[in-house]
């Protein structure tokens, strides 16, 4: 399974829950390709692009922007203290 495939798995995983889905994997083009696969198998969603904390965000429509930012910051925080990204919050 490639790259492409494994973050679209759980991507459809969080954003079916109402979760975003965070990932540092993408580059563009890429990261607005995703979006639009995401967009073509239905999640209204948006994206964002957090380049001080390193990561983009694929979002469900309904979340507030200023919430994921903070959201964002604190993932940078734990990630630059080496916690493990399995204790880096998602909402």
């Amino acid at each position: 399974m490639s790259i492409v495939e494994e973050s679209l798995k759980e991507a459809k995983k969080n954003l079916r829950k109402g979760l975003p889905y965070w990932t540092d994997v993408f580059t563009r083009p890429l990261n607005s390709e995703f979006e639009k696969l995401l967009r073509q198998d239905g999640f209204y969603i948006f994206h964002i692009c957090f380049w001080i904390e390193g990561e983009d965000v694929y979002s469900p429509i309904s979340m507030d922007v200023d919430r994921l930012r903070e959201v964002a910051k604190k993932r940078f925080e734990l990630r630059d203290s080496g916690v493990p990204e399995a204790l880096w919050p998602v909402i």
